[in-house]
């Protein structure tokens, strides 16, 4: 299953909520995501149906590359996972203007519009963040997006609240194909640790950071060493690069005195120790990388 759509819809809060966990980093920056996340939700076998299991794959919110390398690269990812769903997931933010027919819009939603006609599999619309509008106006929303798409099922829910999730879950898995599971159900993302932890380390630069440079970071996990059996109690330890483009921008991720990037290394320790299931040394340090986004090699080294 597919979630598509544009940056800052909620794609990622919505694949956490229907996880019950967090596997994907959230925040108000657009493009957050850059990489495909998958996510499996498990349900265990009932009286009245079988064990099933729904695999989830979260993508960069599909936008038009601003010439950067990674840009592209994200479109890519998220225009592929549309050729591997069964369904697709269309999510849109429900409080912003629906499209008019024929309107021939080039925006990013128009986009996907047009994409999402040369898809094969069902598309489910998902009008996210009901949250925060009043019920009677998801009626003109529905009938806009009615016009535009021959979409399956219109499902309103709220990646905050929870709200609507239930039914969708319901509608996913009436439409399961039969086939053995892919993951044990102990699994809930098919991320490594490695890749995790960097990712919430990045997470907590971006709500940290303003204006240029949260698109400008990547995070490297330079060390990742776990205790020894004999000392169960003692700290895993990370050590983790911290990129950027600029000097300038190194500067702002430092603060004064190093405040900030203390910060940031708190937050993120705060949340790795859960991950890791013990308690964490974490040190960070800033370098900088120029032109990172277009180098390659390097994007392929980091994993996007």
């Amino acid at each position: 299953m597919a979630l598509i759509g544009c940056p800052n819809v909620g794609k990622s809060s919505l694949l956490n909520q229907i996880l019950k966990e967090k596997v994907s980093i959230v925040s108000a920056t657009p493009q957050t995501t850059r990489s495909k996340i998958i996510g499996i939700r498990h349900f265990p076998a009932a009286a009245d149906a079988p064990a099933a299991q729904i695999i989830f794959l979260d993508t960069p919110g599909l936008h038009r590359p601003l010439g950067h390398r990674l840009n592209q690269r994200m479109v890519q990812t998220a225009k592929a996972a549309l050729q591997e769903a069964d369904i697709v997931l269309f999510v849109i933010d429900a409080t912003h203007k629906p499209p008019l027919p024929g309107s021939g819009r080039r925006d990013d939603e128009g986009a996907i519009l047009e994409l999402l006609s040369s898809v094969r599999c069902p598309v489910f619309l998902l009008l996210n963040k009901i949250d925060l509008i009043n019920k009677g106006r998801l009626l003109p929303v529905i009938d806009a997006y009615r016009r535009v798409h021959p979409f399956e099922l219109f499902l309103p829910v709220s990646a905050k609240t929870g709200d609507g999730i239930e039914p969708l879950l319901a509608a996913l898995v009436q439409r399961l194909p039969d086939t053995v599971p892919y993951y044990p159900t102990t699994q809930s993302s098919d991320q490594p640790v490695l890749f995790r932890a960097a990712e919430l380390i990045r997470e907590k630069v971006l709500h940290h950071t303003r204006q240029e440079v949260p698109h400008a970071v990547a995070v490297v996990i330079e060390e990742y060493t776990e205790p020894p059996a004999d000392r169960p109690r003692a700290a895993t330890r990370i050590r983790a690069r911290v990129i950027v483009e600029r000097e300038s921008q190194k500067a702002i991720l430092i603060g004064k005195g190093g405040q900030m990037l203390k910060t940031i290394g708190t937050e993120a320790r705060q949340e790795l120790e859960p991950l890791v299931g013990r308690s964490v040394f974490l040190a960070l340090w800033v370098s900088v990388k120029e032109a990172w986004r277009q180098d390659e090699q390097f994007l392929t080294e980091v994993g996007y």
